[in-house]
Order: C-alpha cells, then structure tokens, then sequence
C-alpha cells in the first residue's frame, strides 16, 4: 500500500480563483500502474479532467508502507504544494507517526 502524490506541470484552471495543480492518491499495488490507470480515464475525476485538459500527471512523491488514514489526513491537511519538490524549493518532510523515510522518484 502506497500513498502518492502527483504534480501536473502548470496547473488546471478549476474556477475564476483556484488553480489545482496536485492529486494525493492512495493505491494497494505498483504506483506507475495507478498513474497508468488515471492517464487511461479510469481515475478520479481530477486527474481525468487534467488529462483532457493536456497535462501530464507524474508521481513526484511516494510513501510506501502507508493506508488511506496518511492520505486523508494529508488531504485534511489541505497544504499538498508544500510536499511537492517540483513546486516548492524545500519539499515539507511529513510528520506522522509510523511514517518511514518518504520516496523522491527521479525527476
């Protein structure tokens, strides 16, 4: 089990305000093969709409061994571009208990 977080490069226009430019995931197999499954259309909804809108959505950081509780409360968190080391110069370590060390697939 692996919580995700994916980056689309430039972000999809989501209201006159709002910008989104990041999607936290959570998947029991291979990350890639979700990414797989979200680029195909059979994701979310948001990922979809980016998709179709041009972008390209990539892993930009993993944390393996984790469940949805990580996931919720990383969205409950509502700070995901902080995580982000393609948007942010310092990428925000998370703090959570029982959390390992998270992964930085290459860019």
């Amino acid at each position: 089990m692996t919580v995700y977080l994916l980056c689309f490069a430039g972000g999809l226009r989501r209201d006159d305000r709002a910008y989104v430019r990041h999607y936290l995931g959570w998947c029991a197999g291979d990350p890639e093969l979700r990414l797989a499954e979200h680029r195909a259309g059979r994701g979310s909804l948001l990922v979809r709409a980016a998709v179709t809108a041009g972008l390209t959505p990539v892993i930009v950081r993993q944390w393996p061994g984790q469940t949805r509780q990580l996931e919720r409360h990383m969205k409950r968190m509502r700070q995901l571009p902080t995580f982000c080391p393609r948007c942010s110069p310092r990428p925000r370590q998370l703090r959570y208990a029982h959390v390992p060390a998270d992964t930085h697939p290459a860019r």
